[in-house]
């Protein structure tokens, strides 16, 4: 199961992914900003009552600041976010490759004027 489609379109000089590897990776960065503020927005147990005569809370931190503070959290971030924009780099690379040969038959079906082929005289030899 996919949890994120890139496309390759034909551009004016070479194969396009859509959305582009910025929009990608800033997409990906608003998702867990996203995913961050929904764990946010649930209370601390510190803020239950029957926990008071227990816990002393002198510096409230939320929970984006505990996990951004983690060490292991930054390395695995920066471990991810190199693989997806290697992954990206390596798809347009395919892309590339792969689709570029059929870039004369894409602009030839982009150039074609049907009305000016059905007006003009065609003889069976030319065809």
């Amino acid at each position: 199961q996919k949890l994120f489609v890139i496309n390759v379109v034909f551009d004016i000089a070479s194969m396009q992914l859509n959305p582009q590897l910025e929009t990608f990776m800033e997409m990906q960065f608003q998702l867990w900003e996203g995913v961050c503020n929904v764990v946010n927005s649930v209370p601390s147990f510190t803020s239950v009552r029957q926990f008071e005569p227990y816990i002393r809370v002198l510096n409230h931190q939320s929970v984006k600041e505990v996990i951004v503070q983690n060490r292991q959290y930054g390395a695995n971030t920066t471990r991810i976010q190199g693989s997806i924009k290697k992954q990206v780099e390596d798809s347009q690379h395919y892309a590339n490759d792969t689709y570029e040969p059929y870039r004369s038959i894409h602009d030839y079906v982009q150039q074609w004027d049907e009305e000016a082929f059905v007006e003009k005289e065609i003889a069976a030899e030319e065809l």
